[in-house]
């Protein structure tokens, strides 16, 4: 009877498995295809709430989250871990926005990602030209150094948190997405809270870089 036994859990789990698959459709555990990046005349500002001030040759400013460089971060300046602190993007008319990646924490190497802090959890607010918002808590695992620069599909999903834009809003005209420091997971040494990148893959409907220049 035991193995009967047995045989009779691993089929019941199987089904529960399958069954929250095909309920939830994690896209997080697919085979997907995150698409392209949206192009830089797309952006029409970005802004933070404060950034750390520049030591040295290193500077922490907003602009490092779209430089395609994970070596570089945007810090927050304040006092303490920055609970409250933000990033906000803007970005032109008849952008989309489908899927944004997230590389968490200062990866510039294990040491720095080691001694700084990072986000365990993000709220994430969404505005269209069209006057709708979405506001969602993102949650992330303690970020651990892998490499320093990402030139694939499979290497962006390795290191950074996807975030799925809802339901209504893929395809739509994103106006500006907020990203605020909802907690953090400490750093050993370092309060400043960093996050490496943030990728947005969309497009930009019907108009070429000629449109905005």
């Amino acid at each position: 009877m035991k193995p009967l036994f047995i045989t009779i859990i691993i089929c019941t789990l199987f089904s529960t498995a399958s069954t929250y698959g095909e309920e939830y459709n994690d896209p997080q555990t697919e085979e997907i295809h995150l698409g392209e990046l949206i192009p830089a005349f797309a952006y029409k500002s970005f802004a933070s709430s404060s950034t750390l001030k520049a030591q040295g040759a290193n500077s922490y400013t907003v602009k490092n989250l779209i430089d395609g460089d994970l070596r570089t971060c945007w810090s927050e300046g304040v006092k303490g871990y920055g609970v409250g602190e933000w990033v906000e993007f803007e970005f032109h008319e008849d952008t989309t926005i489908d899927v944004i990646a997230i590389a968490n924490g200062y990866l510039k190497n294990e040491y720095i990602l080691e001694k700084n802090s990072s986000v365990w959890a993000l709220d994430i607010y969404i505005t269209t030209y069209d006057g709708d918002k979405h506001h969602e808590t993102l949650y992330f695992d303690r970020p651990e150094f892998w490499q320093t620069s990402v030139e694939t599909e499979e290497e962006v999903m390795h290191v950074c948190r996807l975030f799925w834009i809802p339901e209504g809003f893929g395809g739509t005209s994103i106006k500006s997405i907020r990203f605020q420091i909802a907690d953090v997971y400490h750093g050993t040494k370092y309060d400043d809270t960093c996050i490496s990148e943030i990728f947005f893959y969309g497009s930009v409907v019907g108009y070429g870089e000629s449109y905005y220049n």
